[in-house]
């Protein structure tokens, strides 16, 4: 999109308290013609796509309309500016007393800089901000620096650059911390479940650094959480039950500190789904409950966050629908998500686009809706990013395989097969249960006019290539938790529908 288009975007992501509290205090601030910003506001508020020639139009005649640039990049900043003020917190209330000093700093009036400055310092102490200590502790240096040479006033420099010191290294062990998090996220959205022994090598060199050996090493909150994630992350694309124990440690963290963390909303968010997840697949229901009612109920200002909460909550309870196997609450689910999803789907991130079309797809297939599964896993297939993910890439490519094969499209269904194989041989990402299947969809495509025997036959013989592929490689069972193959294998060898088999 455009830069003339920036204001529009930023107008359209705010929500309608947001605008309300915008208008309300633009209008009591602003006099005489510069109520045109109010205005301008407004028409480019109702607009669903950006027309710069209907503006020129609605304003014709008017002064402001012939510098419009001038009035929207005033517009732009204006709103930002009370944007500001709506969703203040306690770090935007520290960068507020730093600006004050600055100005105060500047006109030498240091003795209120000062107190202004330790009135920051407290609060940045408590939110163990050490970059906001850092920099304050910067402008207090200034302004000791300043005043008549005495031994107190060296004292006093040299306890603030020893505290700028320790800030230092605390925010060093922080961003160790959060690179080695990242280094995990990397290996993990990159492998989905380590099942090569190149990828289980991979986590190992990175969990082994001495730094994670030990949570006593982390200084901040923040490393300690980073510390924790690491872990979790390692042991998930492990799929290992450690992995709950790591999640458990950064509720509780997040818990010991709820002012810290719900400052980071979106980091609060991210946690108690995590821990849904582990919650869900150990069974402990109650707990899951619990969490579900704290997810749902967070509030915040921000359009991003009610973005998140939209996609966690529905994900983790499309995952709880499936484990209570009752169709129709789930396709009521479904069609709640499929109604609400366009006011979200434009900020919500690919990843999350990704794992929600995964389940819908999935959750479809169980409900015997090929058709409907079909568009939901185009949609998986044609998102720009999903070539970073081999795991799901491959998955989604099964998956449609399944869909037409459901819909009977043996046309297409022999060209997609080619194409799926040719494109695991490429990746060098042929394992066991892909192999399997393509196998034993190459078998179909050579019975031109298959029997039922022969194709139970042919159901039978792949379900027990894949119950040997899990008991020997257990890592491939991840592949079950994106499409359940040999629930699927055993509606196809039983003969009765898969929602039959999920009542039962």
């Amino acid at each position: 999109m455009r830069k003339s288009h920036h204001l529009f975007q930023l107008i359209q992501a705010m929500t309608p308290s947001e605008k309300a509290y915008f208008k309300r205090h633009a209008g009591l601030h602003v006099i005489g013609e510069q109520n045109n910003y109010v205005r301008l506001f407004d028409v480019i508020s109702k607009q669903k796509e950006y027309n710069e020639e209907k503006i020129k139009n609605k304003f014709k005649g008017e002064a402001f309309v012939k510098q419009l640039s001038v009035a929207k990049n005033y517009l732009y900043n204006l709103i930002l500016k009370y944007l500001e003020s709506y969703h203040h917190n306690t770090k935007l209330e520290i960068q507020s007393l730093i600006n004050s000093a600055r100005i105060l700093l500047n006109k030498a009036l240091f003795e209120q800089a000062q107190k202004v400055l330790d009135k920051a310092h407290k609060m940045a102490i408590k939110q163990n901000d050490y970059t906001y200590i850092y920099t304050i502790n910067e402008l207090s240096i200034s302004i000791e620096s300043r005043l008549m040479g005495s031994k107190q006033k060296y004292d006093k420099i040299y306890q603030l650059l020893a505290e700028q010191k320790e800030s230092l290294k605390k925010l060093e062990n922080e961003n160790q911390y959060h690179r080695l998090v990242m280094e995990m996220l990397e290996l993990n959205q990159k492998f989905g479940l380590a099942r090569s022994e190149g990828a289980i090598k991979q986590l190992d060199n990175v969990l082994n650094k001495t730094a994670l050996q030990d949570e006593t090493l982390p200084q901040t909150l923040p490393a300690l959480r980073f510390f924790y994630q690491t872990h979790l992350l390692y042991y998930n694309t492990r799929a290992n039950i450690k992995v709950y124990d790591y999640s458990k440690k950064v509720v509780e963290l997040a818990e010991k500190h709820p002012k810290i963390f719900k400052e980071n909303t979106a980091t609060y968010i991210k946690t108690i789904y995590n821990h849904l997840f582990m919650c869900l697949n150990l069974g402990k229901l109650e707990e899951f409950n619990s969490f579900l009612k704290k997810l749902k109920n967070i509030k915040s200002k921000e359009f991003r966050h009610k973005v998140d909460i939209f996609f966690y909550y529905n994900n983790i309870s499309l995952f709880k629908c499936l484990t209570e196997t009752n169709i129709d609450k789930i396709l009521q689910l479904v069609k709640q998500i499929e109604k609400d999803f366009p006011k979200y789907e434009a900020k919500m991130l690919e990843e999350h686009r990704m794992m929600l079309f995964f389940q819908i797809s999935y959750v479809l297939i169980l409900s015997e809706l090929p058709e409907k599964a079909q568009y939901w896993v185009d949609k998986i297939l044609a998102l720009p990013n999903l070539e970073n993910r081999n795991d799901l890439n491959c998955i989604a490519r099964i998956m449609d395989i399944v869909t037409h094969f459901e819909r009977n499209e043996t046309n297409l269904l022999a060209s997609k097969i080619r194409n799926t194989h040719r494109f695991l041989v490429k990746k060098e990402r042929f394992f066991k249960i892909e192999e399997a299947f393509i196998r034993f969809f190459r078998k179909m495509e050579r019975l031109h006019h298959p029997t039922q025997k022969n194709m139970k036959q042919s159901f039978e013989e792949l379900q027990k290539d894949i119950r040997q592929i899990i008991a020997h490689h257990p890592n491939e069972r991840k592949f079950l938790q994106y499409f359940d193959v040999l629930f699927w294998l055993k509606s196809k060898i039983s003969g009765k529908s898969m929602r039959v088999l999920l009542q039962e």
